[in-house]
């Protein structure tokens, strides 16, 4: 939060501090099974016992760069940002975690957004829990609760019933694959937001001028360089 380099600076920092600080120890290197850190979020799986753990903790609070870390440690189950993390037999399983003091922040349907925009907001949000449940019965539980914050938000029963049954498809597994994206071949030309766009000429004049006045600047120095 703040600035728009807050994040970039605080995974430089973080990064830096890894590397001094967490890799080289000792407890680091012989209990540490995985170490996950999102930002200033850190997930790691412990494998000695609880006092160490905590010990372990504390000697990472104990540096001169006024990071302390609160922590939370359980043998069964933990949450890690939007993620509730239990143990089921050998396996980590997912579920949504979602703060007590999370309140219904979903877009209200009767703003002047534009539609695509609207429709797109529980496509994306069931989608996420999706992603993020891997029990069918979780998946649903917490479909239905997100169904409710949708009605609340005056979306329509249509919109909200295709968004469901769109992500329903999906199991967890697909939606972790990443997806690769394509490389466009066209330039686009991009500016700041101007109401008297349409009281004057339209953008593509712009670009359509911009064309006309680039190309033939560009044709006389390759004349000049054949020449040369």
């Amino acid at each position: 939060m703040g600035a728009k380099c807050a994040p970039t600076y605080a995974n430089i920092f973080l990064g830096w501090w890894e590397e001094v600080f967490v890799y080289p120890s000792l407890a680091y290197q012989h209990h540490v099974r995985n170490w996950h850190r999102y930002i200033d979020d850190l997930f790691f799986i412990w494998s000695g016992s609880r006092e160490g753990c905590t010990d372990f903790i504390h000697s990472l609070n104990s540096n001169p760069h006024n990071i302390f870390l609160t922590h939370s440690i359980s043998n069964s189950s933990t949450s890690f940002l939007d993620l509730r993390i239990f143990v089921q037999g050998n396996k980590l399983v997912t579920d949504l975690f979602r703060k007590p003091t999370a309140t219904n922040a979903l877009l209200e349907f009767n703003s002047f957004h534009p539609w695509h925009t609207k429709v797109g907001v529980p496509t994306g949000q069931f989608l996420r829990i999706r992603r993020n449940c891997t029990r069918d019965q979780d998946f649903l539980m917490q479909a239905r609760d997100l169904t409710d914050r949708f009605r609340q938000r005056s979306y329509p029963k249509r919109v909200v019933a295709t968004a469901f049954q769109r992500a329903r498809q999906h199991d967890q597994a697909s939606l972790l694959i990443p997806v690769g994206r394509s490389r466009e071949s066209q330039t686009r030309f991009i500016t700041d937001y101007n109401d008297s766009w349409g009281q004057g000429k339209h953008p593509k004049n712009y670009v359509r001028g911009f064309k006309n006045t680039y190309q033939p600047y560009a044709w006389r120095l390759r004349t000049k360089a054949k020449e040369g």
